[in-house]
């Protein structure tokens, strides 16, 4: 698993973080990414737990029976993932991170739950 060290923020600038992640994404369709999102689905790098440094107003919401999910408690921008048994590993929105030219899609997931819109964007 290589790691690059990225940063990121939320939409308002007041939650800034860093962290060692991965730079190919999973890009999920399932209902909760959906729904949080309010568009398609989320894309998601996988970055070493411990390596995580975050400063600022950060909220966290039970978004699955295994994973909370934390946001901008200012902005509401979706920020990480922590599943409850994830050894040492969070997932970072892609979208909130700085280095957007350094992300890949490596694979997909919940592809059943993809809306039939969504296949549109597909290049």
């Amino acid at each position: 698993m290589k790691q690059t060290p990225l940063s990121g923020r939320c939409a308002c600038g007041q939650v800034v973080f860093q962290a060692m992640t991965e730079t190919a994404c999973a890009v999920c369709y399932c209902e909760t990414c959906r729904r949080a999102s309010g568009s398609w689905g989320m894309a998601w790098v996988d970055a070493i737990r411990s390596s995580l440094s975050i400063h600022g107003p950060v909220s966290r919401w039970r978004s699955s029976s295994h994973a909370y999910r934390h946001f901008c408690g200012v902005c509401g921008t979706q920020l990480l993932l922590l599943e409850d048994e994830g050894e040492d590993v969070v997932e970072i929105a892609v979208g909130s991170l700085d280095q957007q030219h350094l992300i890949s899609v490596d694979h997909e997931s919940y592809l059943a739950s993809r809306p039939e819109w969504a296949a549109a964007l597909k290049t």
